[in-house]
């Protein structure tokens, strides 16, 4: 992609970022789809791209992860190299409630800027005291957006979809697929979904193997579309598909 066009934070791979311009200032961003589709390694590869490739500060709340866990995953896609952490990618794995979450990154940009912030996984965040699903869901989301505008820059929160689309013939996911009500969705700015054919169907392609499609279903400053991307499962890495 032509740099350029590029209003936005980068997510590292061409066809992506042609479709969204890059991550927007104050957007609240969700990459959802069904476990095993690669929601984790898909964020650290964004982290990684930001971090080292474009020298961009990047904070990263690991909910389901411990920091250790995130170094090795950042080593698997360098091939095992013994890389010390970029100074300039900041991961937090000891804070589940929201407020602190928003504290945290205050506090964070006190002392130096923030360009991206990631959040994994949207599941496991604590609210409010609210123990209900369904009332979590209706007010969290909002919440998120109100961190993405107060710290002026992109958040990226992962998610997990509804089970049922697994007795779809096609498991391509839809918006209507998120567990609860529409309330993600609302307050989201960018909304993409995460989708491995070759784990549902074993008899495809060799050809179509070990692609990913980044398929962005909702965009509200730009184009929808989907962008191929190939998953190195070894590595846990993500590049732009081989012509």
């Amino acid at each position: 992609m032509n740099e350029n066009k590029l209003t936005g934070v980068p997510s590292g791979f061409a066809r992506l970022d042609e479709i969204t311009g890059g991550f927007q200032k104050s957007d609240l961003i969700v990459v959802a789809s069904r476990p095993c589709m690669g929601k984790t390694s898909f964020a650290i590869n964004i982290a990684r791209n930001a971090s080292l490739a474009k020298n961009l500060n990047v904070l990263l709340f690991a909910l389901q992860w411990k920091r250790e866990t995130i170094k090795i995953r950042l080593q698997l896609l360098d091939k095992g190299k013994e890389l010390q952490m970029p100074t300039n990618l900041v991961v937090v794995d000891y804070l589940y409630d929201a407020m602190d979450i928003m504290d945290e990154c205050q506090r964070r940009k006190a002392d130096n800027d923030i360009d991206l912030i990631i959040i994994d996984c949207f599941d496991l965040i604590y609210f409010c005291g609210v123990n209900e699903n369904q009332q979590k869901c209706e007010y969290l989301p909002q919440y998120l957006k109100q961190i993405a505008r107060t710290m002026e820059c992109p958040v990226i929160v992962l998610s997990n979809l509804s089970r049922t689309l697994e007795s779809r013939e096609c498991k391509r996911p839809r918006l209507s697929d998120f567990e609860t009500s529409g309330h993600i969705i609302k307050y989201s700015d960018l909304v993409l979904f995460l989708y491995r054919d070759d784990y549902y169907n074993f008899d495809i392609n060799n050809s179509e193997k070990d692609i990913c499609e980044v398929i962005v279903a909702k965009n509200k400053k730009g184009s929808t579309g989907t962008a191929q991307l190939e998953f190195v499962e070894k590595n846990l890495l993500f590049c732009d598909e081989k012509m």
